[in-house]
């Protein structure tokens, strides 16, 4: 792609209330949204050391701002997903358009895939089965996630794996002993809520390997509104508490470092049987080990990519209490492995993937 001579890259997704060009605003702002942070500010970063300047460009108002996009290096389509119903109409409309317009002038259209959206036979899935066969260039930050893109794709096209960037910091692993509680964590959205309390019966009935344990619950409202209704009716075992933390966007990412620095271990139930779920990124996973905690999650295949510094399986209650039997050794382990299987996750390895994805 030709960035000396056109100077300017797009990024086009939709924000609630805003419509046309919000770069400024962008800038001045803090991100709210963990795919703004993972995956849209290295690749904005990539396109300014490839000597681009960034337009961000919001979707969710009138088409107006067709009129004024000019003749950009590259468009890059992030998440389409309208913050309100009332908004989808409007940002589908301008995705296509847009999409039409850039594709007319000869600009490279790259879409950021990472839900899977296009098996979904309604207004968001048509829209993306459309732009993944408009698409020159299709960014998964998974290799599930690209096959499933590139099956629908056409023949021969373009379809990479870039990583979400992990911008948690380096921590310690704790000790862990039998006087003190032994503390889990788990942190997601809506969305993954189900997976935590379909496991919370099993876990509080039959996880015995320490004295006692505490589980934070980090999410939104609606996400600790959802597990409080279910953990409240439970029985266990061993002694068990809960604690809710309301997950804030403007304290990222030092809200999660704060939970992850007093965890032993996350958790990160999931479904490898849903198609929805197959090509989850390793963000969660990744962060969990960065923090300094002992990751225990479900087989989805972005995790047994990393299975060398976690624990991942069906059985949580087992993998609990081995993991509490052999939380030394295991901790060590993890440790002295970090640099060699984080390394790709790292600012500097994901901008240089990206600058090497937007150049081709």
């Amino acid at each position: 792609m030709a960035f000396s001579e056109k100077k300017s890259a797009i990024f086009a997704w939709n924000t609630r209330g805003v419509n046309g060009d919000f770069t400024n605003q962008f800038f001045r702002g803090k991100p709210a949204h963990a795919s703004t942070r993972l995956q849209i500010l290295p690749a904005i970063d990539a396109a300014r050391q490839l000597g681009c300047s960034p337009r961000v460009i919001s979707l969710a108002g009138d088409s107006g701002f067709l009129n004024h996009v000019g003749q950009p290096a590259i468009c890059v389509f992030s998440k389409m997903t309208a913050n309100r119903a009332e908004d989808q109409d409007r940002v589908i409309a301008n995705s296509l358009a847009l999409s039409a317009r850039m594709k007319a002038r000869g600009v490279p259209v790259v879409l950021l895939y990472c839900d899977h959206h296009a098996m979904s036979s309604s207004p968001v899935g048509f829209l993306y089965q459309d732009l993944l066969r408009l698409a020159d260039l299709v960014v998964c930050p998974s290799s599930k996630m690209a096959e499933l893109a590139g099956s629908i794709c056409p023949d021969g096209s373009s379809v990479s794996v870039v990583e979400d960037v992990c911008v948690t910091k380096r921590q310690p692993f704790l000790d862990l002993d039998q006087e003190s509680r032994c503390h889990l964590l788990w942190f997601g959205s809506d969305t993954n809520a189900f997976f935590l309390t379909n496991i919370l019966p099993s876990l509080l009935l039959h996880c015995e390997g320490h004295s006692g344990f505490e589980l934070t619950v980090m999410g939104r409202e609606s996400t600790l509104a959802k597990v409080r209704s279910v953990s409240s009716k439970l029985k266990s075992k061993q002694p068990w508490e809960f604690r809710f933390i309301l997950w804030d966007p403007s304290r990222q990412p030092a809200q999660l470092e704060n939970e992850l620095a007093r965890a032993h271990f996350v958790l990160i139930p999931s479904d490898p049987e849903s198609i929805w779920k197959l090509g989850v990124s390793h963000n969660r996973l990744v962060d969990g080990v960065q923090g300094g905690c002992v990751v225990i999650a479900s087989p989805m295949p972005s995790y047994i990519e990393l299975s060398k510094i976690s624990l991942v399986g069906d059985d949580f209650p087992f993998m609990i209490n081995t993991a509490i039997a052999q939380y030394s050794r295991l901790s060590r382990k993890y440790d002295s492995l970090r640099n060699e299987f984080l390394s790709r996750f790292m600012p500097a390895s994901v901008q240089a993937r990206w600058r090497e994805v937007l150049s081709v």
